[in-house]
């Protein structure tokens, strides 16, 4: 049996927050400890807000980057299916608006995985 547990930290590619992200995953890290399994679609943004978390704290992290030359604009969602499929739970840093994200919660949904959605502000958008 895994004794890992992986978690998505996904979100907008423009969230820059990392002392949120940092707030929300040491309280995993508290209960979990070195089972933590940060799982990342390697974007920037919340992805590697997430991923710097993973190297601070000595955790391994599962990197699923999109494979958009292969499959052009369905290489994000086929990647979200992937990282649903091996997660056992989804953070979100979400604006609202992010199709990305919202495809994300629409995958984690689709295998029953638990959700923590964060509700962001923006003040950037990407050009």
């Amino acid at each position: 049996m895994d004794s890992q547990f992986r978690i998505v930290v996904a979100g907008c590619r423009n969230f820059t927050d990392y002392e949120k992200v940092k707030k929300r995953l040491e309280i995993e890290l508290e209960v979990l400890g070195s089972r933590l399994v940060i799982v990342s679609g390697g974007a920037a943004g919340a992805d590697s807000l997430g991923e710097r978390f993973a190297k601070e704290h000595n955790l391994e992290i599962e990197r699923f980057p999109a494979d958009w030359k292969k499959y052009g604009k369905a290489a994000g969602p086929i990647r979200n299916d992937q990282m649903a499929q091996v997660a056992d739970m989804v953070i979100a840093f979400w604006d609202g608006k992010s199709k990305g994200t919202e495809n994300m919660l629409r995958m984690a949904n689709k295998y029953g995985i638990k959700m923590d959605v964060q509700l962001v502000r923006i003040d950037k958008e990407i050009k």
